[in-house]
């Protein structure tokens, strides 16, 4: 049903950085039937960058898009930081890549000229949630330093990935 690619379109490939504050909504990717993903991956592919936007990374490796691999793996050597976490799990969502996880584990250890960047933290909840996805002891390890982290938001996010904080719904 073409509705539903539309609301992919428009909410994913074209949203607006609003929309964007809280991540990618993959559950948009759930409700394509197998034509529409096809399209929605054709797009995605299309939108692949080692420093732009993460989001079609993302997508791809939710997804377990083949196609994407050899074209993530040429792109992660080219890559930093959260970007490069990203690919990392995503190609471990695809290929099962068990290499990937020490990538990120090494992207969530910045340098020093790294950890001055004002926007550190925000960056390293990006990795922090890549970790969260690998289920090995190592991940898990790691994501119990960071929750030892002087920085409220990295320390905060590493234990709500662990499952130590849950969100509350306080509409009620």
């Amino acid at each position: 049903m073409e509705d539903r690619y539309q609301r992919f379109v428009d909410r994913f490939l074209n949203a607006d950085s609003l929309e964007r504050r809280d991540g990618p909504p993959i559950e948009l990717l759930d409700d394509l039937d197998p034509d529409e993903l096809d399209r929605a991956e054709s797009d995605l592919l299309a939108r692949l960058s080692a420093w732009r936007d993460d989001w079609p990374i993302i997508a791809l490796g939710h997804i377990r898009s083949e196609k994407a691999a050899p074209l993530l793996y040429s792109l992660l050597s080219r890559s930093f930081g959260s970007m490069k976490a990203q690919i990392a799990t995503a190609i471990w969502k695809i290929c099962g890549d068990e290499k990937m996880l020490s990538i990120v584990i090494k992207q969530s250890r910045p340098s020093l000229l790294y950890s001055l960047n004002p926007f550190f933290e925000f960056k390293q909840i990006d990795i922090i949630y890549c970790l969260a996805e690998f289920p090995q002891p190592a991940a898990e390890s790691r994501l119990k330093e960071l929750t030892r982290s002087r920085h409220y938001l990295v320390s905060y996010n590493a234990k709500r990935a662990l499952g130590l904080i849950r969100d509350v719904d306080i509409s009620t």
